[in-house]
């Protein structure tokens, strides 16, 4: 409404959570939006936003899912689960 915008282009990228990981059996790929530029409210905002946590199936950009579906569908993990800690000075996923 005050004129706020992003503009930015699509990435697909091979994602891994953690320190201990083996690259081998542990990543999946995922798809998301890079911000190139970000205009009035959206440029000093303090949040940057929470990685792969959209609208799904609803979305209307091609093949972008939330991140835990993609973790499920890639055999990642065995059940559609996701939980996460949000803190004032951190958080865990």
């Amino acid at each position: 409404m005050e004129g706020s915008s992003y503009e930015g282009f699509m990435v697909m990228d091979k994602v891994y959570f953690g320190d201990d990981y083996d690259p081998d059996q542990d990543g999946f790929d995922f798809s998301f939006g890079c911000v190139s530029k970000e205009t009035k409210l959206f440029y000093d905002q303090a949040a940057d936003g929470i990685l792969g946590l959209g609208m799904g199936k609803s979305m209307s950009v091609a093949n972008q899912i939330p991140v835990y579906d993609a973790m499920y569908n890639s055999g990642i993990v065995s059940e559609k689960m996701f939980s996460i800690c949000l803190g004032k000075n951190g958080g865990f996923m």
